[in-house]
């Protein structure tokens, strides 16, 4: 596991905790991200901070883990943008 806070999630069938995947770290290593919301699908949205390669802050930006833990960024038009909820399918 990284440093900071990381999104992370519980597997059904077990107690290990598994963290999702960010968009990029801090110069010192560090991410900061949240899952906020899970549906019956296993889908996930949350919110992350996003570095460049070289460590720099760029946005927080909303995010969708699939089931499979596979990260999308959600467009987000004119700046800051938060999500808090995903739907049921």
């Amino acid at each position: 596991m990284g440093l900071g806070k990381a999104a992370v999630r519980w597997p059904a069938s077990g107690t290990n905790v598994i963290e999702l995947e960010a968009l990029g770290a801090s110069a010192t290593g560090e991410v900061d991200g949240a899952a906020v919301a899970i549906n019956s699908s296993g889908v996930i949205v949350g919110n992350v901070r996003k570095y460049d390669g070289a460590g720099q802050f760029l946005a927080d930006s909303p995010v969708r883990w699939d089931a499979l833990g596979q990260l999308t960024e959600l467009d987000h038009p004119g700046g800051l943008a938060t999500v808090d909820g995903v739907n049921a399918a």
